[in-house]
């Protein structure tokens, strides 16, 4: 399986080889060289995890159901990302940044000095909350180093629930909540070209 890109295409290399613009690949996987490959190959590795999770026949979805913490999700989330990488990445979790906040997973690349984040929340959190864990955690703390413009909020639903829109009161569904998240991601890039921002949602309930 082979997920879809996502829509950033990657800048020129600065070397002007027409060969290393493409998109590199080692032993079939995808390396990235600046901050809107790092994203795609990032949300790609999201986009196959999700697969895994809700396709695959050794799938560990149902032991992602019995974790009741952040902390713990992140660690089967960590131990994925490894055993399916080719030697891309590294990847570390709860590495202190500013003002010594915490982030969840980062993804650092071996072929470049930049690495991009992955905020992790559970269905528990409300859409205000989700709101405020975009713009002032993930953007406002995380991404405020110049060596990592790439991130994504990751809100895993291990039970079923509807959200409550934080203006209109509106229900939402799981996708519906990620729809409005990446409304307001697109307009943060809008504002910030430099960044690079989404929001993915995984229904495992």
């Amino acid at each position: 399986f082979r997920p879809p890109f996502w829509e950033f295409e990657s800048e020129p290399r600065p070397d002007g080889n027409p060969e290393s613009q493409q998109t590199l690949e080692r032993d079939g996987a995808f390396v990235p060289f600046d901050h809107k490959s790092l994203f795609t190959a990032m949300m790609t590795k999201l986009d196959t995890f999700e697969h895994d999770v809700l396709h695959a026949e050794d799938s560990p979805v149902d032991a992602l159901r019995l974790l009741d913490q952040e902390t713990e999700l992140r660690r089967s989330i960590a131990f994925w990302l490894r055993n399916a990488d080719h030697g891309v990445f590294d990847f570390t979790q709860e590495a202190v940044v500013v003002d010594e906040n915490r982030t969840d997973i980062r993804f650092h690349p071996r072929t470049m000095p930049g690495y991009a984040t992955v905020e992790l929340k559970r269905e528990t959190w409300s859409v205000r909350e989700l709101e405020h864990a975009l713009s002032v955690q993930l953007v406002g703390q995380y991404l405020q180093h110049d060596n990592c413009r790439a991130g994504c909020l990751l809100i895993c639903q291990a039970q079923a629930k509807r959200w409550r829109h934080s203006d209109t009161n509106a229900w939402m569904s799981l996708q519906e909540v990620v729809s409005h998240l990446n409304s307001i991601a697109k307009e943060i890039m809008a504002e910030r070209p430099e960044l690079y921002i989404g929001v993915k949602g995984i229904d495992y309930s």
